[in-house]
Formats: structure tokens, sequence, C-alpha cells
């Protein structure tokens, strides 16, 4: 073989190591991506979950709070209806 033959396929050759160092490179930062695309999703299924468990809780202290909301207009109801027997009606 000639000696520009082989400079020719010498020079292939480091293209070709130069690419597949290339292609390791984008093969590890896939593999981080896709590792930190799990982790954000498992991060959301479980924003979600407690985003749910809030949303059971708030209906559930809404629904106390207008209960308790409604007994204390019936209470100051019969409380200024009894003081107004007493001072003006009686």
């Amino acid at each position: 073989m000639s000696d520009e033959r082989l400079r020719n396929i010498e020079d292939k050759l480091d293209r070709l190591a130069e690419a597949i160092t290339r292609l390791a490179v984008v093969d590890e930062r896939l593999t981080n991506l896709i590792e930190a695309n799990s982790r954000t999703a498992e991060r959301t299924a479980s924003n979600e979950k407690k985003i749910g468990e809030l949303e059971t809780t708030a209906a559930t202290q809404a629904l106390l709070l207008s209960r308790i909301e409604k007994l204390l207009w019936i209470g100051g109801t019969g409380v200024a209806t009894a003081l107004w027997q007493v001072f003006f009606g009686g």
C-alpha cells in the first residue's frame, strides 16, 4: 500500500473514532435526560396525589365551615330574638 492510501485510511479511522466519541457523549446526555424525565414524572405524580388530598381536605373543611356558619346564624338570631323579647316585648 502506498503512504497516501495509508494516510487516508488513518484519517478515516480518526474521524470514525471522533464520531464514536461524540456518539458516546450524546448517549450519556440522553441517558441523563431520560433519568431526569423519570424523576420529574415521579415528582409530578406525587404532587398530583398531594393536590388530590388537599382538594378533599378543602372540601371537607368548606362543608364544616358552612355548617358552623349556619349554626352561628341560627344561634345569633335566637339570642337577638330573646334579647328583643326581654327588652321590648315583655
